[in-house]
């Protein structure tokens, strides 16, 4: 009776698509594949999109869905798409009612898919949960990074608008998301597209354990792709067209907007007193994300240099 009990509990649980995006990633693959495939959390399915990877990338696929061939799923394209568009393209094949995105390099704790979707069952109402991550880099962990940041929660789309707060590799979102970030608009990082988004529609919830380690090296597929982001003013722009957006919020983003267009127009190495004291005045919104130890002083200073720079750099520098 016990063990029918499990298996009809585990029949109900919902199941998560893992979307993962490959480019020439043999040398890490194996590693993250074996963290997922052994996810405490089951039912499960592993969509793999390889984009024309010239390396073992595609064999070492193969082996992998003959060793687990009721998890994954493969798909090789034609033609190149590309970092953001691949992921589009995986994302459309998910079937699961929560979906995650890995990358093809890093490593999850096993508990990472269960502790995602128990955060999104406690907090129903929003569409997305994500985690703490820690870096990895030549085998080694690098955890102080963690210690001097301030995870997103919540609804407030306005420290978003400067900032991606929330990675790809970090999150699980609700299937009905979809609808709402499909397709990519060209320009963005996809991530950053995901969680304002989210922020519109539920908001966003946070586990606070590192379920990720993150792997930096030279060949990050983030890295080797060449593409042209949009500027700050461009993406922000791109905000208004959302829908859901509350009117201190859209209020805030229309200011922000008048602000840096005007610096990109009138633009000297003086300082824009306006811009300024735009910045410094919502200091807790737009650095929030950042723990210093006396943040006055800190925030007075990047205001000040935001102030004195092109609209170019401002971008660079958020």
């Amino acid at each position: 009776m016990n063990k029918n009990a499990n298996r009809l509990c585990q029949i109900k649980k919902p199941l998560v698509s893992i979307v993962m995006c490959t480019y020439n990633g043999s040398q890490y693959l194996d590693e993250q594949l074996n963290s997922i495939v052994n996810q405490d959390y089951r039912p499960i399915e592993i969509v793999v999109v390889d984009d024309c990877s010239k390396d073992e990338t595609w064999k070492k696929l193969k082996h992998w869905e003959n060793e687990y061939s009721d998890l994954f799923r493969l798909y090789f394209n034609e033609t190149n798409l590309g970092y953001d568009k691949n992921f589009e393209k995986g994302l459309l094949l998910a079937k699961g009612e929560y979906i995650s995105i890995s990358d093809q390099d890093d490593v999850w704790e096993t508990q990472k898919i269960s502790a995602l979707v128990n955060s999104l069952e406690k907090n129903s109402n929003f569409s997305l949960s994500h985690c703490k991550n820690v870096i990895l880099i030549d085998g080694k962990l690098k955890h102080n990074h963690t210690n001097l940041v301030n995870f997103f929660f919540g609804q407030d789309i306005r420290k978003m608008f400067l900032k991606p707060l929330i990675t790809g590799h970090t999150m699980l979102f609700k299937r009905c998301l979809l609808e709402k970030i499909i397709p990519f608009p060209d320009g963005i990082i996809y991530d950053w597209w995901i969680g304002v988004n989210a922020c519109l529609n539920g908001g966003i919830a946070f586990v606070d354990e590192v379920l990720v380690q993150h792997r930096v090296h030279s060949s990050n597929a983030t890295k080797v792709t060449s593409k042209c982001y949009l500027q700050i003013h461009e993406i922000l722009l791109l905000f208004c067209s959302l829908e859901n957006m509350n009117l201190t919020h859209r209020k805030f983003l229309n200011e922000l907007i008048s602000l840096l267009l005007s610096q990109k127009k009138n633009f000297t190495k003086k300082i824009n007193k306006d811009l300024f004291l735009f910045f410094f005045s919502n200091r807790k919104i737009i650095y929030g994300h950042k723990r210093r130890k006396f943040p006055i002083f800190s925030h007075a200073k990047h205001a000040f240099r935001i102030s004195r720079k092109s609209l170019a750099e401002i971008g660079e520098t958020i």
